[in-house]
């Protein structure tokens, strides 16, 4: 069973500290450890906290006729949801702009399209070493790619790397509850750096 957390922690305190103490737990998997120390099961990220400001950057740009900001829109909505009309309809906005990623995934057989929209995001959140603090391939009107916002997305959609590069960065935050569980995520799908994370983890 999950420990309770809540008389772990107290109730304004689930998202960061250190990780908690556990009980003996030598000899059980990873997913199981994650599971009965951070309380796992059933943990469902929400869309519109996850998306937060930069999802509305990303909006207010799109309706201003940036494309960019259309396709980057429909392709964190798509990888939330797979049949996301809204998606679609911003990624044809974009794709008939000739955006490159857009058209492809206007292209991509229904079925291709979430796991294509996943990889996308994990590239749009990747470092593109610009000299400054401002995004230089942000798209107009916004003023970062905020990666944790395509991570987050692209993790939902089934992309281990993009979960473990979440739990690293929730990690050097000192989110450890949140790092844990997206560690989990990807050592699930046999990432092998989640899983050593997830051992170091282990008390």
């Amino acid at each position: 069973m999950p420990l309770d957390l809540a008389a772990m922690f107290g109730d304004d305190d689930q998202s960061t500290g250190d990780p908690p103490a556990a009980e003996s737990l030598a000899g059980i998997s990873t997913a199981e450890w994650a599971s009965r120390t951070y309380g796992i099961q059933g943990f469902q990220p929400d869309r519109d906290a996850s998306l937060g400001e930069h999802g509305r950057e990303l909006r207010a740009a799109a309706q201003q006729g940036d494309h960019e900001a259309a396709c980057h829109l429909g392709i964190l909505l798509l990888c939330w949801d797979a049949e996301d009309r809204q998606a679609m309809a911003w990624l044809a906005d974009a794709a008939d702009a000739r955006d490159a990623m857009a058209m492809a995934l206007h292209a991509a057989a229904p079925y291709k399209r979430r796991e294509l929209a996943a990889a996308f995001a994990l590239d749009l959140a990747l470092p593109t070493g610009a000299p400054n603090s401002e995004d230089l391939l942000a798209p107009a009107g916004t003023t970062s790619r905020s990666p944790a916002v395509y991570y987050e997305a692209a993790a939902h959609a089934g992309n281990p790397e993009a979960a473990y590069r979440l739990g690293r960065l929730k990690e050097a935050q000192g989110e450890y509850w949140d790092a844990a569980r997206w560690f989990n995520l990807a050592a699930e799908a046999h990432h092998p750096e989640a899983i050593q994370r997830i051992e170091k983890m282990k008390p």
